[in-house]
């Protein structure tokens, strides 16, 4: 008989796991706000607070901006 499979993902290796939590209240607009950013910047909102915070704290490189560019079709040229 195989091993019964447990719901979830499978556990992380060693030192692999985040090691403690930050709790903050905010108001609904500004999760939005924040949601918001992070879906810009094509990035989890956990991910682009944790690099904001870092940034912040002048312990992580910041990241260059994304710009994105719209080039005109082949038609708009003639």
């Amino acid at each position: 008989m195989p091993p019964k499979r447990t719901i979830g993902r499978p556990p992380l290796p060693v030192g692999a796991g985040k090691e403690s939590r930050l709790y903050c209240r905010i108001l609904g607009s500004e999760d939005l706000k924040i949601q918001a950013a992070a879906t810009l910047a094509g990035k989890s909102k956990s991910e682009w607070i944790r690099q904001t915070l870092l940034e912040a704290a002048g312990t992580a490189q910041p990241e260059p901006p994304v710009h994105s560019v719209v080039l005109p079709n082949e038609d708009f040229l003639d």
